[in-house]
């Protein structure tokens, strides 16, 4: 039997807003590029960087759903469930992954989501 391979999603980084003093071209670029499935986006300036890493950030209900689905997880885990639920939306390998990426996106940025968590500590799975 072969072993399980952990699977990744590749970075795909948009290219550099050119009008680089232009904060609102620049929030439209980054804006669109989300849209498109970018991961980030290239910067010229330090000053860029808060406004690339608000835009491309996943937002409260996306870092919420991904602890609820974190936490349910040890529980889930425990009760030896390969499959289960957390409001209604089935949770499995890929959504589980998932979580952790949002999650550890957050962490890298270092945005202090420890409310989060301790909001969500007795998520359990359906």
């Amino acid at each position: 039997m072969a072993a399980a391979r952990a699977y990744s999603i590749p970075s795909a980084i948009d290219q550099v807003c050119t009008p680089y003093r232009d904060v609102a071209t620049l929030e439209r670029e980054c804006l669109d590029g989300v849209g498109m499935g970018f991961n980030g986006e290239q910067v010229m300036l330090p000053s860029q960087v808060d406004v690339v890493q608000r835009l491309f950030l996943p937002g409260e209900e996306q870092v919420r759903a991904a602890v609820k689905v974190l936490v349910a997880e040890k529980v889930a885990e425990l009760e030896g469930k390969g499959s289960w639920g957390v409001d209604g939306r089935m949770v499995d390998r890929p959504v589980i992954e998932a979580a952790r990426r949002t999650v550890g996106k957050m962490e890298a940025a270092g945005v202090d989501i420890s409310g989060v968590w301790e909001a969500e500590k007795e998520t359990k799975p359906e």
